[in-house]
């Protein structure tokens, strides 16, 4: 088996909402029936990850806000979740039918998303590269959701990748190199 990311690796966890429409887990015909696998994060840091969702400060918080959440009810994809500062900000604008697709890679970025996605329902995670987005909108139009509202990216390593020297990112603190995700 590959490594994850790369070709040949295992399957990207999804988890989101439950519904009567779910498909099997081989297919890709719907998101609607998703349920993942909620790990404790990358090396089983789980209290070092939820320490770090409480401290990080998103960049251009209230800018996004005012330019992407234009209707209560819509359907928006929040490309590089990281920490969900910004996922969090913008459901606190949407209403009881808005959505939010979160996608993030970093093992640690996704279960901090489960984490969201299990308490509001509104939210709906994939553990994937922001370069299949096309695919992963192409099977929520497969579930009858319709088109998104709008897409935040936030590019780049998060905080969290850099404090934390044994993920390999580190270059202030000793550690070990590794940029692997």
């Amino acid at each position: 088996m590959g490594r994850r990311g790369q070709p040949g690796s295992r399957r990207p966890r999804r988890t989101g909402w439950d519904s009567t429409l779910a498909s099997s887990p081989d297919s890709h015909t719907s998101l609607l029936g998703w349920r993942g696998n909620v790990g404790r994060g990358h090396q089983g840091r789980e209290s070092m990850v939820r320490d770090s969702e409480s401290v990080h400060a998103p960049v251009m918080l209230e800018e996004m806000v005012e330019a992407i959440a234009v209707d209560r009810d819509g359907l928006y994809v929040d490309a590089t979740f990281g920490r969900g500062g910004h996922s969090r900000r913008l459901l606190a604008h949407l209403s009881s039918r808005g959505r939010l697709l979160a996608i993030d890679r970093d093992a640690e970025a996704f279960d901090s998303a489960c984490r969201l996605a299990g308490v509001d329902g509104r939210v709906q995670v994939r553990h994937g590269r922001f370069g299949a987005l096309r695919d992963y909108l192409g099977e929520r139009k497969a579930g009858g959701l319709g088109a998104q509202s709008g897409v935040m990216f936030d590019i780049g390593m998060s905080s969290p990748q850099v404090d934390e020297p044994e993920r390999g990112f580190s270059f202030s603190v000793p550690g070990p190199l590794d940029m692997r995700m």
